[in-house]
Parts: C-alpha cells; sequence; structure tokens
C-alpha cells in the first residue's frame, strides 16, 4: 500500500438540515508548515497536488470498509486545500457530528496524502510556497489527495473552518444516490481485488498495473502472469522463493531497505520516489540475505543459480551484467543513506561548485561596477560594467577505497556486512568535507579575516565581541557595510551564526527567546526587553571550530562567525570533479584479486576546497569590551 501523509485541520459544526447528508465546509490545510510523524516538518506543495473529483471520508483514516462513512469534494484556493464533506446520516460518525454540533463543539478533520514527488530544504534555507516564504528545515511534498478522515487532534494551526451548510438533499450529487451499505460494499469488494491481484501476481509490477487499471477480475489477471512465466523455475534450492521483481533498479532498491536505509533519504537523495515505493511493496523486501538478492538479479538475466555456493556459483553470478551493477547500486545507495544521516556542517558556510579536472581552477565571481544611471535626454543608455572577484584556487584531490563481496560472506548469506562497508565510506566521506572545509574556513592565511577587510568584529577597547545582543548588533553592522567594487550593497543578509560547541547553548538562548535574557548598559537594552534577533537568525553549531577540534592551536570555544546564505556568497568554496558530490562505485570484476575470491568495487571521491569571498563573513574573536 502506498504510505500516507496525514495533515489536520479544524471544522466547526452548525445546524444541517435533516433530510441530506451533512454536508461540512471546511479549510483543510492552511498551506504552511506542520510536523507529520517521522516525516518531521512537512509543507504541501499545492501547486504540485492531485485532487480528484471526489475522495472517500473515512474514520482515524482506517483503510478498512467499515470506516467509509461518507465522501469528500476538495479544492484549492488562497493557498489552501478546502473542502466540502458530506457525511451519511444513519452512521456512527454522522450521530457524533450532530451530538457534537448540539453541543457546539468543534469538529477536527484530517486530509491523507499520497506522496509522489519530495525534496528536503536544509536548515537555513527557506522556499517560497504557497504564497509563503518558509524557513528550513522541512520536505516539500507533492502528490495525490487520496481522503479525508474525521480525527480528534488537529495539526494544522493555521486551518480555519468555516461552516457546515445547511442544504436539501434536492439536486446534490452527493451520496444519497446510494446508500452508505451500497458505498462500503463497492470499496469492499474494489480493495479485495486489488489485493488478489498483488498477491497471485506475485511481483509482475507491471502486470498488476495494467489488470487493476483495466478492471480485470484476479483470476484473469493470474492466468496473464502464468501465461507470462511458463518454465521460469522460482525455487533457489534453499526453500526460498525467488518471485521475480520488475527491473534491476527496483530490487537495488529493495535490498538498499533490507539494510536499514531510510526511504526519505534516499528520495532526498535523488533516487526516483516511484522506485522507492515500488520497491517498498516488492518481493525482494522479505529476502534476508545477499544469495536470494543475487538469483533475483541473475534471473533477469536468464541465468539460472545452483543451490550449491561455491566459486564457480560466484563466478557464474558476477559473469552476468546485472548481479555486479545490482551490488554496485546497493553499495551506492547505502553510501548516500548514510552520507544523508551524518551531519553536513560544511555547508553551512560553503558553496558547491562543480571542477572539470584536478588542475587548480579559480572560482570567479561576477561583481558590477557601474551603476544603473538615468538615461539622458539623448536616449544613450549606459553599459552596466562587470568585474570578476577571483578567488583562491580549488585543487581536487582523488580519495578512494575498494570495497568487496567475499565468497565467506555470499555463503553466509550476509547482506549487512556487505553493508557495513559503502555505509563506512559514506560516514568517512562527510567527515572529511566538514574537516577539509572548517580547515579552510578557520585558516587566516593572507589576512583573510582582517578590520581592513571589513569582517573582524574585535573585542576589547570599549568594544564587545562576545555572543550578546550588544556582539550581535555589532557584527551584523559589519557586515551591512559590505560592498561591491561600485559601492552598492548587494551582500546576503545575515542569516546564521556559527558556533562552536561550547556556545550552542548561549546561541539558543540569544536567538530563540523572544525576550532578553541579560541587559547592556552601551545599547540601553534591559533584562525582558524584546529580543529583536528572535527568529530572524539562525544558530547553526559547528563542531570542528572549537578550540583544538582540528589540531593544537586551531579553533576557539568563544569566537563565532555571522555569515548569510553560502549560495549567494560563500566564504569557502568547495570543488566537486564534475559536480559529483558523492563518491563514485565502479566494479572491478571477480578477477580484479586472483588470490581471493569475490567481487570488487572501487570507490572514488575527488574534491577539494579554498578561500571563498571575504565579504560573506564577518568573525567576531569572543572577546568582551573591558
Amino acid at each position: 500500500m502506498t504510505e500516507t501523509l496525514t495533515f489536520s485541520a479544524t471544522a466547526e459544526v452548525q445546524a444541517t438540515d435533516k433530510r441530506g447528508p451533512i454536508r461540512v465546509e471546511a479549510v483543510l490545510y492552511g498551506g504552511g508548515l506542520m510536523t507529520v510523524g517521522r516525516f518531521g516538518p512537512v509543507v504541501l506543495d499545492l501547486q504540485d497536488i492531485a485532487i480528484p473529483a471526489s475522495v472517500p471520508h473515512v474514520t482515524d483514516h482506517d483503510s478498512a470498509s467499515r470506516a467509509l462513512v461518507g465522501q469528500t469534494f476538495a479544492r484549492i484556493e488562497g493557498g489552501k486545500i478546502v473542502a466540502r464533506v458530506e457525511i451519511a446520516r444513519g452512521t456512527e460518525e454522522g450521530d457524533r457530528i450532530e451530538r457534537l454540533a448540539a453541543s457546539g463543539i468543534a469538529l477536527r478533520f484530517s486530509v491523507g496524502v499520497s506522496p509522489k514527488r519530495t525534496r528536503a530544504v536544509r536548515e537555513g534555507d527557506t522556499t517560497t510556497i504557497n504564497g509563503r516564504t518558509i524557513p528550513g528545515p522541512h520536505i516539500v511534498v507533492g502528490g495525490t489527495l487520496k481522503e479525508t478522515s474525521s480525527v480528534g487532534v488537529p495539526a494544522d494551526d493555521d486551518a480555519a473552518s468555516t461552516k457546515i451548510a445547511a442544504q436539501s438533499a434536492e439536486g446534490s450529487t452527493s451520496m444519497t444516490d446510494q446508500t452508505i451499505e451500497t458505498v462500503r460494499a463497492n470499496a469492499s469488494a474494489e480493495a479485495e481485488r486489488i489485493s488478489q491481484i498483488q498477491s497471485r501476481c506475485a511481483g509482475d509490477t507491471e502486470l498488476i498495473k495494467a489488470a487493476i487499471a483495466d478492471g480485470r477480475s484476479a483470476d484473469a489477471a493470474e492466468l496473464a502472469y502464468l501465461r507470462a512465466n511458463a518454465g521460469k523455475p522460482t525455487s533457489t534450492g534453499r526453500g526460498v522463493s525467488v518471485q521475480p521483481v520488475a527491473d534491476v533498479d527496483t530490487l537495488a532498491c529493495a535490498a538498499a531497505l533490507n539494510t536499514g536505509c531510510a526511504p526519505t533519504r534516499l528520495i532526498a537523495a535523488g533516487v526516483d520516489e516511484s522506485t522507492v515505493r515500488e520497491a517498498q511493496r516488492s518481493p525482494a523486501r522479505r529476502f534476508g540475505g545477499v544469495q536470494s538478492l543475487i538469483r533475483a538479479a541473475a534471473r533477469l538475466e536468464g541465468v539460472q543459480l545452483g543451490d550449491t555456493v561455491d566459486n564457480g556459483w560466484v563466478r557464474a553470478a558476477f559473469s552476468t551484467n546485472t548481479v555486479p551493477t545490482l551490488l554496485g547500486d546497493v553499495a551506492n545507495k547505502v553510501l548516500i543513506d548514510a552520507m544523508g544521516g551524518q551531519e553536513a556542517w560544511w555547508r553551512t558556510v560553503a558553496k558547491s561548485v562543480p571542477l572539470k579536472d584536478f588542475r587548480p581552477a579559480s572560482v570567479a565571481q561576477l561583481d558590477t561596477d557601474g551603476v544603473f544611471a538615468v538615461v539622458g535626454d539623448g536616449g544613450e543608455i549606459q553599459h552596466l560594467g562587470a568585474a570578476e572577484n577571483a578567488f583562491a584556487n580549488i585543487t581536487a584531490d582523488l580519495r578512494g577505497s575498494i570495497i568487496g563481496l567475499t565468497l565467506q560472506q555470499i555463503v553466509n548469506d550476509d547482506l549487512q556486512a556487505f553493508a557495513s562497508m559503502p555505509r563506512m565510506l559514506g560516514r568517512a566521506a562527510v567527515s572529511a568535507l566538514n574537516r577539509l572545509v572548517f580547515t579552510v574556513f578557520l585558516d587566516n592565511a593572507g589576512n583573510f579575516y582582517d578590520a581592513s577587510n571589513g569582517n573582524l568584529l574585535a573585542g576589547g577597547g570599549g568594544t564587545d565581541a562576545t555572543l550578546s545582543s550588544a556582539g550581535l548588533d555589532a557584527a551584523v553592522a559589519l557586515v551591512r557595510k559590505q560592498k561591491n567594487k561600485d559601492g552598492s550593497y548587494s551582500v546576503p543578509a545575515p542569516d546564521r551564526i556559527i558556533v562552536p560547541s561550547a556556545l550552542e547553548g548561549t546561541a539558543r538562548r540569544l536567538l530563540r527567546s523572544q525576550f532578553l535574557a541579560e541587559g547592556n548598559s552601551t545599547t540601553g537594552d534591559v533584562v525582558g526587553a524584546s529580543n529583536a534577533w528572535a527568529g530572524e537568525i539562525t544558530p547553526m553549531t559547528a563542531p570542528h571550530i572549537g578550540a583544538g577540534e582540528l589540531g593544537a592551536g586551531i579553533g576557539s570555544d568563544s569566537a563565532w562567525y555571522l555569515a548569510g546564505n553560502p549560495d549567494i556568497a560563500a566564504s569557502v568554496h568547495v570543488g566537486f570533479l564534475n559536480g559529483q558530490e558523492t563518491p563514485y562505485i565502479e566494479a572491478l570484476g571477480p578477477d580484479a584479486y586472483p588470490n581471493r575470491v569475490g567481487q570488487w568495487w572501487r570507490v572514488t571521491h575527488a574534491f577539494g576546497a579554498a578561500k571563498g569571498d571575504h565579504r560573506a563573513v564577518v568573525k567576531a574573536d569572543g572577546v568582551a569590551a573591558g
């Protein structure tokens, strides 16, 4: 079954007509940010939500036919999902609504959405959606409205009820044309038909889709399946049924899920969502080890592997194209899942740029050296000058490792042992990026952080550079003074402070409290006064900038940094060969190491980092005014 996200809202019950169904007009989704179970903060992209002519209305998102109590006619208006819900009289739910109405108690509704497309918005970034700007982190979801439901607690604070109208049943295109018992019976029969088709066709995705769409009976679908798979043995020889899987991508994705990969992280990393959803329903989700996986992949190429797993079995398996491709894809998905599970602190300060080779490359940023001038009487429009700011050269360094699937692991049927290697490499890749970027970030060669560059807030002598309201005021003022060559102000607005672990609590109290917890006689701030920066700047912790984290004498537990979005202007540039931000995996074949039996893959990652624009960051040394 397709996973469904649920979003809740409140509807107010008013007087209803006694002859027709109960009709509710309500705002079900207000267009903003909501927290949805294990998905966390989620925003529905209303431009990417398909809304059928009608959807079932059930109780508590229960898919059983007994829970069906009505239907919903939804629409999108003004950046919201608005709906007319019709609930049949004579049902427990209908009676409950009338009792609530009589008592003046509000009714809660929820919408269920089947996600088809998602994209992640990182902390510190924003997205403009549904007519509003929403800060990360969150997941943007597109998909299809599947159902509405009566629930107990609303989740959408922005949503508001409108009314339940008193309408006659006359002329209504609603459930009054058929009894609730008929609706339930039809829904139950359709659900049973689909379940039987999925069960009897054993993972043949295309046939299942066609049979459901064509309205075939389960018997007709099973007959088509048996004809298509006649003569194809399914026994693995070990009492495990290897059922057909549609393609290598689905099989690899199912295997990655079997190792513990999170579906949401795979989708966020660019894995096709439909493939992930198909893999979640695939028979391959029942494969516990690596042997069933290899057999299924070999069958896609028409190769039937024997019962005895030995050197010859391994050679036969890896002589195909599908098996090494499949396991390489599994390793890649496990690797990117591991990378997604690590804190990529480097993204808080650095911008990613592509490199075409291993030679030093200069990153340039266009700057203006002219003005947007008034056109004179002669009608001549002046050219706007453009200049390049060339920053330090980036050189990509090649990093690499070899991973393998040995005969012992295959005989032991140990998929997790194989997955542990790319998982460690994924974590190591993020760790290497974090260390490299913050080593460059902290480096002050050439007086990168200096008063002459306007990006150093040095405390003492009456200047407060501690992490405080006064220090933040002073740092913001420095950022605001940074200019282009023509004297215009174009540095992105500061939206983040980067602090070591020792200052994380201080940063959160300073930037998330609505009222000041400290006073300052210089600025006139008093305890309890409104905090001007609450919610405006995001605190981000980077453990690597703490004292000694990257080596003796490097970093500080009191210094902190103020910056804007690095995608606009960055103090560090990270170059990836061909723009590939994740390691590259390629199969070497079973003969790569003649003295060892197994299959091997080479994992490489090429990247480097260098200083960027000094105007993109301000360093505060953490010293008090004195």
